[in-house]
């Protein structure tokens, strides 16, 4: 794993966090996660609130929030946010632990 100051962690994090507030967080957690479609690079749950990673936000975030609706999820707000070091090391996690079980 590397090691660096905060900065460069976060300079590590690929792609853009767009925080998404909504009326049911762990159900669209559950639905990105799963859908097959791979609708994002990776989602995070922070409390009342979803951090999806996408390459592209001007273009990724429509399909999101079409399928919210299509699924009676109701976004309050979504917004592009910097990576802070608990998406980073989320992030590095999620990935180590899927190299882990690909091995």
């Amino acid at each position: 794993m590397k090691m660096g100051v905060p900065m460069d962690l976060k300079n590590e994090m690929h792609g853009e966090v767009v925080e998404i507030v909504c009326d049911r967080v762990r159900d669209g957690f559950m639905l990105l996660k799963d859908h097959p479609d791979r609708l994002c690079r990776e989602v995070q749950a922070f409390g009342d609130r979803l951090n999806v990673i996408v390459d592209n936000s001007s273009k990724d975030i429509s399909p999101i929030e079409s399928i919210f609706q299509k699924n009676g999820i109701q976004i309050s707000s979504w917004r592009v946010i910097p990576p802070s070091l608990e998406n980073v090391f989320v992030s590095l996690l999620t990935h180590t632990e899927q190299a882990e079980v690909s091995l």
